[in-house]
């Protein structure tokens, strides 16, 4: 299981820079387009992509593993997650949505605890907990400095939370591309029924180009992320969720002139020290003696 933790800590590194790219990408489309059309439009793109994958390396052959009813439940609450955390990223900076998504980890640490029966050493939660110090620092809350899409956005945590319990608990055998490619085609069916209510604007090539490269993150970090969260413990991978908040930060400097202050490079500082030190954890603990499951591309 060591390197598997390993790798998976690899893997969900490289997951968050693509969901933080695409973040990026999405959020400058809110000017000229609905969040959910776009969400509608990526996802369909994603679903593609996942789906001729899946077909071309075989794995669409195995679609009976669909019946699993994780698969289904990871999807709702991924779709719930990811309409209060795009929905509340039109409206504040970006840098402070990635930072409230960060309490995903927190959130995931009694559950994994709890569903999955991980063993939480003390040094792992004081990791987790001091990248969540972090966030704090970055964000210095107060009763009146929060508003209600920042609130919206916090909450999305909770049902990431929910999402990435369940993907570990996905048996093996089931493939990641057809896992990625039900929580895609959900998520996609629900921005299609609600832009059809809403009613369609026409798209720019300018906004075309948007959504493709969005399209392009967001399915190597979906695939990413389902891969590690399903290899590794739970607990620790998803502290390295904590290295999204300095790509948002690099992110909404380049693009929006957000600039964090002091104590926010210093809460960045803390997040990605504890991801680093958790991983320290992670490798010098022992060996285990039996082999897991190999997992099903």
């Amino acid at each position: 299981m060591q390197t598997e933790n390993i790798r998976a800590a690899a893997a969900m590194s490289l997951a968050v820079v693509a969901f933080v790219a695409q973040d990026a990408a999405m959020k400058s489309l809110a000017g000229g387009m609905s969040m959910i059309q776009a969400l509608a439009l990526r996802n369909a793109l994603v679903t593609l992509v996942f789906l001729g994958l899946a077909a071309a390396t075989g794995a669409l052959r195995q679609w009976r593993t669909l019946a699993e009813p994780l698969i289904w439940g990871r999807s709702a609450a991924d779709t719930g997650g990811t309409l209060l955390y795009m929905l509340s990223l039109t409206h504040l900076p970006l840098t402070l949505v990635v930072a409230l998504n960060m309490a995903t980890p927190l959130c995931v640490l009694p559950l994994a605890g709890i569903f999955l029966r991980e063993r939480l050493g003390w040094r792992r939660v004081l990791a987790v907990l001091a990248g969540f110090g972090g966030v704090l620092l970055v964000l210095r809350p107060t009763a009146s400095g929060l508003s209600a899409w920042a609130l919206l956005s916090a909450a999305s945590a909770v049902f990431f939370a929910g999402r990435d319990i369940m993907t570990r608990r996905v048996p093996a055998r089931v493939p990641t591309l057809l896992v990625g490619a039900v929580m895609t085609a959900v998520l996609m069916g629900v921005c299609l029924i609600w832009t059809g209510w809403e009613g369609w604007t026409p798209v720019s090539p300018a906004q075309w180009t948007a959504v493709g490269g969005a399209a392009a993150l967001i399915a190597a970090g979906y695939y990413l992320a389902i891969v590690a969260t399903r290899m590794g413990d739970l607990s620790l991978t998803s502290a390295f969720r904590y290295t999204a908040l300095p790509w948002g930060a690099v992110w909404g400097y380049v693009l929006w002139g957000e600039v964090p202050d002091a104590l926010a490079l210093a809460g960045a500082a803390l997040i990605l020290a504890a991801g680093l030190y958790a991983l320290y954890c992670e490798r010098r603990g022992p060996r285990p003696t039996a082999s897991p499951e190999p997992l099903s591309v």
